[in-house]
């Protein structure tokens, strides 16, 4: 995908599983994150199912917001359900990153 760039970026929310919650604003970690989303990948074809594990809220500094969500198959993109082509790496990723 293309999403921000870090430095337009002022702070992120993330949501796990729709209950853990953790706010990124340090620039090292702002650019961990945007680093880690460019790990999704979608494919034209492939099995979209199941819902959002991880949800990432990226709040500009324009005051705009770009989200991304994602389960170990399927990313939610501008709204659309998009098969992953490396299946759960995004999450794992993030998970280790800010989670653990």
């Amino acid at each position: 995908i293309c999403g921000p760039q870090a430095a337009s970026v002022k702070i992120i929310a993330l949501t796990k599983n729709s209950s853990q919650e953790r706010e990124v604003n340090s620039q090292e970690d702002i650019e961990r994150m945007v680093n880690a989303a460019n790990f999704l990948n979608y494919r034209i074809f492939g099995k979209k199912e199941g819902s959002p594990v991880m949800t990432v809220t990226f709040h500009l500094k324009d005051g705009d917001d770009v989200t991304i969500s994602a389960n170990n198959t399927s990313m939610w993109w501008h709204g659309k359900l998009h098969p992953i082509k490396d299946t759960a790496l995004f999450i794992n990723v993030v998970d280790g990153l800010f989670f653990d």
